[in-house]
């Protein structure tokens, strides 16, 4: 079966399939297998070796060295596991924040903070409260 390959890698060896591909007689292309990232790959392998460990004395420094292995806090580690078990394969991929670049404060508070701020300090590296 053909596999769709990675063209960002420029040697052919070091490509990593992205997908299993089947041609039917009528040259008809299906994908049979999708390939998982390497990073969902990656953190299915420390999951199911955290889920091996569960229960034992030493699920504290398994889960410690899982979080490690996978550079995030055990905390998110916890989540992941969770996600995991909810969603399977699917909660496994990286969540973006909802969030994300969206100022945290009105535009009108931002502008008034900020012309406390340069209209207050009045050449001290610091502002003290009366000031403020």
């Amino acid at each position: 079966m053909p596999e769709v390959v990675d063209p960002g890698r420029s040697n052919p060896a070091d490509r990593e399939p992205v997908a299993v591909l089947r041609v039917d007689e009528d040259e008809t292309w299906e994908i049979v297998e999708p390939a998982l990232a390497i990073e969902i790959q990656q953190r299915i392998a420390v999951i199911q070796g955290l889920l091996a460990a569960a229960g034992t004395k030493s699920y504290g420094k398994v889960q410690q060295r899982a979080a490690k292995e996978l550079g995030i806090s055990v905390r998110s580690l916890q989540r992941l596991v969770k996600r995991w078990r909810e969603l399977g394969i699917a909660g496994l991929s990286k969540q973006s924040r909802s969030d994300r670049g969206a100022a945290k404060i009105s535009s009108e508070w931002q502008e008034f903070v900020v012309k406390t701020y340069r209209d207050g300090n009045r050449g001290s590296r610091s502002m003290s409260r009366a000031q403020v």
